[in-house]
């Protein structure tokens, strides 16, 4: 009996020693490929980000499938928990926690752009780690977060989303109806060809009718061409402001250039 008790306890021991021997060499493998090339989260977090973004609510535990890991990663299954959260349980294996876990959890940014590349209005971060020893190696790319922290968070995301949504709405039927003012809107520049045409070229064209001519050609591409979009002046109406004294100054310009060949030709830019 002393034998056979001794043969347990040294099966026991070599078992142990298996165990702990394993342990060592997933979490080591897990660590190196963390080192080696890092987590990525980010289809896990797309897919609760895209339907967030639809729905403007947390998905319930388990209402959608998450991206099945690949074959011989970090991860051995992804599941969907409650308020957005992420379970997902990895290849390395330890002998108190049995496959080791990591839960994620996110903080809605009701501020964010959703719509530039690559932008969430998800942020997420560990909440909680099994073991807990492993938040240093799973958790350094994302970063780790409280249940307090989650908690503040979202307290009153939904309603700041919906209402930062319709403030955006309501700005934006505003500019649009500014731009479509601004489609009609007359330039100095349109003013002062318009004077040319009617005034201007018809007395010049009377005392010299090449000197009438080179103005047009010369100076209706300045006045009549150039025209700020109407999104330009909706945006910034001292776009138009500054538009139109530099229509103003060319004119100055221009006058002055021709005024000086005679005193014949300057009557015509004296003329209201």
């Amino acid at each position: 009996m002393k034998w056979r008790g001794q043969g347990i306890l040294v099966a026991v021991v070599l078992i142990g020693a298996g165990a702990f021997a394993y342990q060592w060499s997933t979490v080591s493998t897990l660590e190196q490929e963390v080192l080696g090339r890092g987590i990525d989260y980010q289809p896990y977090i797309q897919r609760v980000s895209g339907f967030v973004e639809e729905h403007r609510r947390w998905p319930e535990a388990g209402e959608f499938d998450l991206p099945a890991p690949p074959v011989g990663g970090l991860f051995r299954k992804a599941a969907l928990g409650p308020d957005g959260e992420i379970l997902l349980t990895l290849s390395a294996w330890t002998i108190t926690s049995g496959r080791a876990r990591v839960v994620l959890a996110p903080v809605l940014q009701t501020q964010a752009n959703s719509a530039a590349p690559g932008i969430s209005r998800l942020r997420y971060g560990c909440l909680q780690t099994f073991p807990a020893s492993l938040e240093r190696i799973v958790c350094r790319s994302i970063g780790s977060i409280t249940n307090a922290e989650v908690a503040e968070g979202n307290a009153n995301a939904f309603n700041e989303w919906r209402e930062i949504d319709a403030s955006a709405q309501a700005h934006e039927r505003t500019f649009m109806a500014a731009v479509a003012t601004a489609r009609d809107t007359r330039t100095q520049c349109d003013s002062l060809w318009q004077h040319a045409e009617r005034d201007v070229i018809p007395c010049l064209r009377a005392i010299d009718a090449t000197t009438a001519e080179n103005f047009r050609i010369r100076n209706q591409q300045r006045f009549d061409g150039p025209r700020l979009r109407p999104e330009v002046i909706a945006n910034d109406p001292r776009m138009l402001e500054q538009f139109n004294r530099e229509c103003d100054e060319s004119w100055r310009t221009l006058a002055a250039m021709t005024k000086s060949m005679s005193k014949e030709l300057a009557a015509c830019f004296d003329r209201p």
